[in-house]
């Protein structure tokens, strides 16, 4: 009995010993580079995860403001049933001629388009509406234009006349007509030339234009040290290039 009790009395220190500052020290320092680790993880995911929400966000600002100007231009000149409606229905408004479906200026670009919609036949204008039912045959014009960073569309009749914010992040626009200068000979296309609106005004083709080359020209938030970025889109005018199927 007494020989047990000895072998236990022996034993009994090095079952309570703990842990040298040797050691500590060694566990607190791989626990800092294990804790280091994770935060550069993290802080990479939230960074990439953040860049990749100013890319999506970019990307969905191209597509929508070149979808609304693209469905606009496109339907330049419309009108509806050509028995019963022309050009002619356009009245004289502003600048624009008697009969006259486009109009732009140089410096800032701007380009104003318009065609003719009858009640509830779906053509929108550049702000989303189209001609409700229960009307009359309604001309729509649109204004686009680029101020305070914003891409901006008025319509005559809606908000006053006054321009309307469409996408933010744009820095400026850039608007060429395509013209036909020529009567069109079967190996000639459309579009012949591009000029800026004051050219287009001197020349007097302004219901000659075939199609619209649009640039904008984007903030760069992602990396702003490569500087802004360009989105540019070549729009056909319906009423002279033909419809786009």
């Amino acid at each position: 009995m007494n020989k047990s009790l000895t072998h236990l009395n022996r034993r009994a220190p090095f079952a309570q010993r703990g842990f040298t500052l040797v050691e500590i020290a060694i566990a607190m320092v791989l626990g800092l580079f294990l804790v280091a680790g994770v935060s550069t993880i993290v802080s990479g995911v939230r960074i990439t995860s953040g860049t990749q929400n100013q890319m999506a966000q970019l990307q969905d600002n191209e597509r929508l403001a070149m979808t609304l100007m693209t469905d606009v231009i496109e339907a330049a000149g419309y009108y509806p049933d050509p028995r019963s409606y022309s050009l002619l229905d356009f009245p004289l408004s502003g600048t624009l001629a008697k009969g006259q479906f486009m109009t732009g200026t140089t410096g800032p670009d701007t380009i104003t388009v318009r065609y003719e919609t009858l009640p509830n036949d779906g053509v929108i204008n550049c702000l989303g509406a189209s001609n409700p039912a229960g009307g009359a045959a309604l001309v729509y014009t649109n204004t686009f234009s680029v101020n305070a960073g914003q891409l901006q569309c008025a319509v005559n009749g809606v908000n006053g006349g006054n321009p309307v914010a469409l996408v933010d992040g744009i820095q400026s626009m850039t608007i060429w007509y395509g013209v036909t200068t020529a009567p069109a000979t079967p190996s000639q296309t459309c579009t012949d030339s591009y000029m800026t609106a004051a050219q287009v005004e001197a020349g007097g083709y302004w219901n000659s234009i075939c199609s619209v080359r649009v640039t904008l020209v984007f903030t760069n938030k992602i990396n702003p040290a490569s500087g802004p970025i360009s989105f540019s889109r070549v729009i056909a005018v319906m009423k002279t290039a033909g419809a786009n199927t």
